[in-house]
């Protein structure tokens, strides 16, 4: 995957190398893909709204703007099913400066109007869920409990 993504000169960054050689890629006039959709754990993140519920959302999405200097465009790539290629919609520039918990909501607003169109073509198989305020996880809710409750 890697290999596929930097062959045409794209750059690729491990989350454990940290944000700097990402934010300095995009100073020098790169793109940044960031994904800020994925549960990091409640260390590392602010509990926000997210459709029905309230998610772990990564909060730094606001100082990495300020950091790189630049703008954050909200886009959502899906499958067209009718001809196999792929529709890209982005959205207009975030305003990133209201305090960690809003600019992380204003992250999940994003996310709530492209998947609410296309709820099939988001990566629902991601634990998005697993960090909970309360310590709880929802996803051991649906684990079983013995060997005998695989049986039909």
């Amino acid at each position: 995957l890697v290999k596929q993504r930097v062959q045409y000169g794209g750059r690729v960054y491990e989350r454990s190398g940290g944000i700097k050689p990402f934010l300095k890629s995009i100073r020098d006039g790169y793109i940044g893909y960031y994904l800020p959709d994925q549960d990091h754990g409640p260390e590392h993140s602010v509990f926000v709204d997210f459709f029905a519920t309230r998610k772990a959302t990564l909060p730094g999405l606001g100082k990495i703007a300020k950091l790189s200097r630049s703008k954050v465009l909200p886009l959502f790539a899906s499958m067209n099913t009718e001809d196999g290629t792929f529709d890209i919609e982005i959205l207009p520039a975030f305003e990133l400066d209201k305090g960690e918990e809003q600019d992380a909501r204003t992250c999940n607003e994003a996310i709530e109007y492209f998947v609410g169109d296309k709820p099939e073509q988001y990566m629902w198989v991601l634990q998005l869920l697993h960090s909970q305020e309360d310590g709880s996880n929802y996803y051991n809710l649906f684990k079983p409990r013995y060997n005998s409750d695989w049986k039909v």
